[in-house]
């Protein structure tokens, strides 16, 4: 899609002189991601359409980790808003940081282009004078005026090869196929291990073998570089919530699954 079609995009030919007010407000953004993200970044509601994303307690700890770790990796639970968050970070970084190149590599095809989507979507629901101008606008990729730019792409064994990257995020790690894992591993150690390079996990678990595993595993002994963060289900507020039968969240999913599933996909346990 070419940057002229696009709703909601910012041309190089869109021009504006920031206010006094704005001016400010860019300063605030600038200096505090979390600020940024309450008050600029909305995320698409399934009932009510955009709405301001208001971090929860645990998403606060995710941002922190990104702001204050280079390697992070995030073990937490289904449909709890891992990639949203990781989304909304790089945003910012892109936003307010010129020449920041992000990839991410995601478990599916489909995967990598929801990421996109998603940063897209905060993109487009910024006001027009905080937005960098748009180069490139495309499915996988976006390309800012300030030189910043993400690209998503499938993990495959090749992905980002020889790439230069200021932040690597590869999500639902714990999915990709062992054999493409361990290539792909192979040809990212140089990027990750780029000095100023930051590297960002998250994945619910899969089995309690693998990379993601091997890596979550040293992390929580202190063996890593990795900082560990880990989301509770019970820290999901709509989880604590009964549904309209009365039913607590684990009641009302144990009809359509497992045991086992339930304490893979919501308890996050490594199950072999």
């Amino acid at each position: 899609m070419s940057a002229k079609s696009s709703l909601g995009v910012k041309l190089p030919t869109d021009i504006n002189t920031l206010t006094a007010k704005q001016a400010n407000e860019m300063v605030k953004c600038l200096n505090d991601v979390e600020y940024f993200i309450r008050n600029y970044v909305y995320v698409q509601h399934p009932t009510r359409g955009a709405v301001l994303f208001d971090l929860y307690d645990y998403q606060e700890r995710v941002v922190d980790s990104l702001v204050n770790h280079e390697k992070s990796i995030i073990l937490q639970p289904r449909q709890s808003g891992k990639t949203i968050t990781i989304v909304a970070y790089m945003l910012h970084r892109a936003i307010f940081f010129p020449d920041v190149v992000i990839g991410v590599a995601a478990h599916k095809g489909d995967g990598a282009k929801e990421v996109i989507g998603r940063f897209r979507y905060g993109y487009e629901n910024l006001p027009l004078w905080m937005k960098p101008a748009v180069r490139s606008y495309n499915v996988f990729d976006i390309v800012f005026d300030n030189g910043s730019k993400i690209m998503s792409q499938t993990t495959t064994e090749s992905t980002y090869r020889g790439k230069s990257l200021s932040i690597l995020y590869l999500d639902e790690f714990a999915f990709v196929n062992p054999r493409i894992e361990t290539e792909f591993w192979k040809s990212i150690l140089p990027t990750i291990s780029a000095k100023g390079t930051e590297f960002v996990i998250t994945s619910t678990p899969n089995t309690s073998e693998g990379r993601f595993a091997d890596i979550w595993f040293k992390a929580e002994r202190g063996e890593s570089d990795f900082n560990p963060i880990r989301v509770y289900n019970e820290e999901v507020p709509d989880r604590q919530e009964l549904n309209e039968n009365g039913e607590d969240f684990k009641t009302a999913m144990l009809k359509d699954m497992t045991p086992i599933e339930y304490a893979q996909e919501y308890d996050c346990a490594f199950v072999s």
